[in-house]
């Protein structure tokens, strides 16, 4: 009988641990502007005045707002101007980007 309430005993605190060892992990952040930038760059061969303009439009729509509704309406209006600064070719690879780059991580 103690045998089993070892046992017992110790899968339970090794299940808790486990647990606590998912719970306490943080997503990445996100990349700044400028990483993201850099990124497109190298990525896309971005011209010095496409990057200038670039900065701009990151400049424009500054931080993402707390409202998911309203991040989500200036994350679009901002690709969009961030699209209409590419070539054909650069859109082809950046839209090919954004399709593996997956959603924005989220705040807990």
């Amino acid at each position: 009988m103690k045998r089993i309430a070892m046992i017992i005993g110790m899968m339970s605190l090794t299940t808790f641990g486990f647990a606590q060892l998912g719970s306490n992990q943080q997503r990445p952040t996100p990349p700044t502007s400028e990483e993201m930038i850099t990124k497109a760059t190298k990525d896309l061969s971005l011209t010095d005045e496409q990057v200038k303009q670039w900065q701009e439009i990151h400049k424009k729509y500054g931080k993402p707002s707390e409202d998911r509704q309203k991040g989500d309406e200036t994350r679009k209006a901002m690709g969009k101007e961030l699209e209409a600064t590419l070539t054909k070719e650069q859109l082809v690879k950046f839209k090919k980007m954004q399709k593996n780059q997956g959603p924005p991580p989220r705040k807990q």
